[in-house]
């Protein structure tokens, strides 16, 4: 019995193990593309990991990468969230719990938005297109927004369900 009690043991770290060098790849990946890098005037991500739509010129308020656009529903619906001007406020007071900050995240808004233009352009970070911690995050403050919600109550809101990991401040 206390074999099978150890093989049993042995399994479950393999499993635990296993499944943060998932997470750590998610978190760390490397850039994704929009188009083939190769190809000369392609939308690619830079070194730092902005979606950009070709070159380094940020894109319009309300137009989103067509990488995000193309991705599925929930990702362009947490984007779209965070592009709109209206929600900025409540995004940088949200804590993300994923562990961006290595990234140089200081807000759940910036898993989102790399930069805001003079002009409101926007310059979009690729980190939440594939971190589903980042993507639930979003939608539950936009899903608090429109239930009335305040900012203070969203922040508190997010801190009880995701605050069981260190933040990512």
């Amino acid at each position: 019995m206390e074999k099978y009690s150890r093989l049993g043991n042995l399994v479950g770290l393999g499993l635990i193990v296993a499944g943060l060098a998932l997470w750590a790849f998610i978190i760390i990946k490397g850039p994704v593309t929009d188009a083939d890098p190769a190809t000369p005037g392609s939308a690619t991500n830079n070194a730092i990991g902005s979606v950009e739509n070709s070159g380094s010129e940020p894109l319009p308020a309300g137009t989103l990468p067509s990488i995000i656009e193309r991705g599925p529903d929930e990702v362009r619906r947490a984007y779209e969230f965070a592009a709109n001007s209206e929600n900025h406020e409540v995004l940088r007071a949200a804590t993300c719990y994923c562990g961006c900050t290595r990234m140089g995240h200081e807000n759940l808004l910036s898993c989102y938005v790399q930069e805001i233009k003079p002009d409101g352009k926007i310059l979009y970070d690729s980190h939440a297109r594939g971190c589903g911690k980042c993507v639930s995050e979003a939608l539950d403050v936009e899903n608090w927004a429109s239930a009335g919600k305040t900012k203070a109550q969203i922040k508190k809101l997010i801190d009880e369900r995701y605050g069981f990991v260190s933040p990512s401040m």
